[in-house]
């Protein structure tokens, strides 16, 4: 629709986080959706928390 006047994005950065467990990812990424391409578009980590720290001490402030 705008093959005449092209809309450009400049350095474009686009972020989305989501927390699904295991099961939830397996359920829902299915076979095709990960040979259609749809999973190359996304970066999949998985980050495990080693410990717990309640009142944890206050970082110092970096000096820029």
């Amino acid at each position: 629709m705008t093959k005449r006047d092209k809309i450009v994005a400049t350095d474009p950065h686009v972020c989305i986080v989501v927390h699904v467990t295991r099961h939830e990812r397996a359920e829902l990424l299915t076979a095709s959706k990960i040979w259609n391409g749809f999973a190359n578009r996304l970066l999949l980590t998985v980050v495990r928390r080693r410990a717990e720290v309640p009142f944890p001490k206050a970082m110092a402030d970096a000096d820029g």
